[in-house]
């Protein structure tokens, strides 16, 4: 591991993981209504189904791409299933190949999360390292069940080549 811009990065080799979720281009500006306007209804249809119990953790947002130049990204959000056999009409279901990761655990306002990618950014350009398929943030802590933004849990993970 190591610390970046105060943020500690760990390498993680992760497993194979199935995701239930959208996937749309959406605007910077837009970003900040994406999660509310769709988090409640991945949830919702993975309900509807009749398998609650497939679900793994907490939701997350998923960044394939980030386009500086016309401030937009190609992202989604949704939740982490049991099985790749699990498809939902209307949404996609992603599966995240096993390999390289760098994780870093940011605690604060989901606004204020910039400065952390910029430190998983900086440690990859220092060791030579791409970006792989995506980022993954994962909305560990519910920001409705704490007092202060300084206990907001949002594990941030980056797939590497």
């Amino acid at each position: 591991s190591a610390t970046y811009l105060g943020f500690e990065i760990k390498a993680v080799d992760a497993e194979e993981t199935y995701y239930i979720n959208t996937h749309d281009t959406v605007l910077w500006s837009e970003m900040d209504q994406y999660f509310p306007d769709n988090i409640p209804q991945v949830y919702s249809a993975v309900m509807q189904a009749g398998v609650p119990d497939a679900i793994i953790g907490m939701p997350r947002g998923f960044y394939f791409y980030w386009d500086d130049e016309n401030e937009r990204t190609d992202m989604g959000v949704g939740v982490q299933v049991t099985s790749s056999n699990m498809t939902l009409e209307g949404y996609e279901t992603t599966t995240v190949k096993a390999g390289k990761t760098l994780v870093l655990d940011y605690y604060g306002s989901y606004n204020d999360s910039e400065k952390a990618h910029f430190a998983v950014d900086e440690f990859m350009t220092d060791r030579g390292l791409e970006m792989g398929d995506m980022a993954i943030e994962e909305y560990v802590t519910d920001p409705t069940t704490v007092e202060n933004e300084s206990e907001i849990l949002t594990r941030i993970t980056y797939y590497v080549k």
